[in-house]
């Protein structure tokens, strides 16, 4: 599961680096942050967000806050505290990150973007540093695959199949298909659009499926 956190409200309590870090990623997504905290790192205080220098006795102190927030991340220094903080969160069927526990609802993986494709590894929280090495191996990949993207989503829209498995069936024909990728290398968007297009319609056709369609794969 994805969230969209655009244009919603982000709540991070904790003024430290880590703090710092979470406002960074979520900000990127276009999220709008406040950060509660007792006192504020050179990293927190830099950031463009709204910051309020409260000392958080118990939570229910600041439940407005958590009622106008999509998510909250719990990151301060203080392990009581966020052991009181989690706790009202479970109790207010609140969605949240403890950053110092995995156990969280929330995860936030090793992410990476290419060409509007984002992918995510995620270990549950138990090897953030393995997360984010296999992000890196798996990046260059991602830049080569990701410029079918503008295509498939053209012909998700074009085409006129409508049984859920056989779409399925169709676009896993089509980015199988060696054809296809040497078009859009190429630079021939529209060319790979409309010869996905001609396979489409023999996926359209039940006459026409199965070995008819692997036999006009590679053509």
């Amino acid at each position: 599961m994805m969230l969209n956190t655009s244009g919603r409200n982000v709540l991070i309590i904790g003024g430290g680096e880590i703090a710092a870090r979470k406002a960074e990623k979520i900000m990127a997504q276009g999220a709008s942050v406040r950060i509660i905290s007792s006192e504020f790192s050179e990293a927190t205080s830099g950031l463009d967000v709204a910051k309020l220098k409260i000392s958080i006795r118990d939570p229910s102190e600041i439940k407005d806050h958590f009622a106008c927030s999509a998510f909250t991340i719990i990151a301060t220094d203080d392990s009581d505290l966020n052991e009181r903080l989690e706790d009202y969160c479970i109790n207010h069927g609140i969605l949240y990150n403890r950053v110092d526990e995995k156990r969280s609802p929330v995860i936030f993986p090793a992410v990476f973007e290419s060409n509007g494709v984002t992918v995510a590894v995620s270990t549950s929280g138990k090897s953030p540093s393995l997360s984010r090495f296999i992000r890196d191996m798996l990046y260059e990949d991602l830049e080569k695959y990701s410029i079918a993207l503008p295509v498939a989503e053209k012909l998700r829209n074009e085409i006129r199949i409508s049984d859920f498995h056989t779409k399925a069936a169709f676009f896993r024909a089509l980015l199988e298909n060696e054809r296809f990728w040497q078009l859009l290398r190429a630079g021939n968007t529209e060319d790979a659009f409309e010869w996905g297009l001609k396979l489409s319609d023999l996926f359209e056709d039940p006459e026409k499926n199965g070995a008819r369609v692997l036999q006009n794969q590679n053509r």
